[in-house]
C-alpha cells in the first residue's frame, strides 16, 4: 500500500490525509490490547513520563521533560514519545511535535521516514486505550512534517497487515511458481509418467 511519487498533490493535505488514516486505523482494532512498540526506551526514562504524568505538572514542563529525554535517548525516541502520549493525552499534540523536532538535526527538516516510525509507535501504544485520538496526533506531526503523509500512511498500513504482511521489509511471501499462470496449485514441472509395463510371456501357445 504505497503511494506514488505522482500522487496528486491534493489528496496529500493534512486534511485528507487525516481521513485516509483514519481507514486505516479502522483495521487497527485487530492489534492485541496494550500492546508496545518493539523499541524500548530505559526503564528509567519512562519511570520519569510516569512519574511526571501523576504528579499532574503543566504541559509545558511536561513537554520540555520529554524533549529532555528524547535527546538524551535518541534510539528511544519512538517509546519515549509513545509512552508521554498515552499518559498525558491532553498535552499530546505538543508532546508528538515536540517530540519530532527534538528528533530532527539543528537547521534541518524531519526525517519523514523517522516520522512515521514516531507516529506508528504511537499508534500501537494508544490504540487500545484512546483510539479516537489517532487522527488528531496525525494532524498534529503534519504540522511540522508536512512531507511525512505517504511514509506515515505506510507505515500504518503495515500495523493494520499485521505481522507477516507485505510491508514487513519491503516483501511479500512467495509467489507463484514460474509457467503457473498465477496458480501456485498447478506445478510448472509435471511429474513424467512411467514407462509402459513391458508385456509378459504368453502362455498356452506352442510355438
Amino acid at each position: 500500500m504505497k503511494l506514488s511519487g505522482r500522487f496528486p498533490r491534493r489528496l496529500l493535505r493534512p486534511q485528507t490525509l487525516a481521513h485516509y488514516f483514519t481507514l486505516v486505523v479502522a483495521s487497527l482494532s485487530l492489534l492485541a490490547a496494550g500492546s508496545l512498540s518493539t523499541a524500548r526506551a530505559d526503564d528509567a526514562a519512562l519511570n520519569t513520563i510516569r512519574k511526571l504524568a501523576k504528579e499532574g505538572v503543566k504541559c509545558p514542563v511536561y513537554v520540555a521533560q520529554v524533549v529532555k529525554l528524547v535527546k538524551a535517548f535518541p534510539k528511544d525516541a519512538e517509546s519515549i514519545i509513545a509512552e508521554a502520549v498515552k499518559d498525558e493525552p491532553p498535552c499530546a499534540c505538543e508532546v508528538v511535535q515536540q517530540g519530532i523536532k527534538a528528533t530532527t538535526p539543528e537547521g534541518g527538516t524531519p526525517d519523514p521516514k523517522v516520522v512515521a516510525s514516531i507516529v506508528a509507535a504511537i499508534v500501537e501504544n494508544i490504540q487500545a486505550t484512546n483510539p479516537d485520538m489517532v487522527e488528531q496526533l496525525v494532524s498534529c506531526a503534519l504540522e511540522v512534517a508536512p512531507d511525512a503523509g505517504p511514509a506515515i500512511l505506510n507505515a500504518l498500513a503495515g500495523l493494520a497487515n499485521g505481522p507477516g504482511g507485505s510491508h514487513q521489509h519491503g516483501q511479500g511471501g512467495p509467489g507463484p511458481a514460474p509457467g503457473t499462470g498465477g496458480n501456485p496449485g498447478i506445478s510448472p514441472h509435471p511429474t513424467p509418467k512411467p514407462p509402459p509395463t513391458p508385456p509378459g510371456p504368453v502362455t498356452g501357445v506352442k510355438p
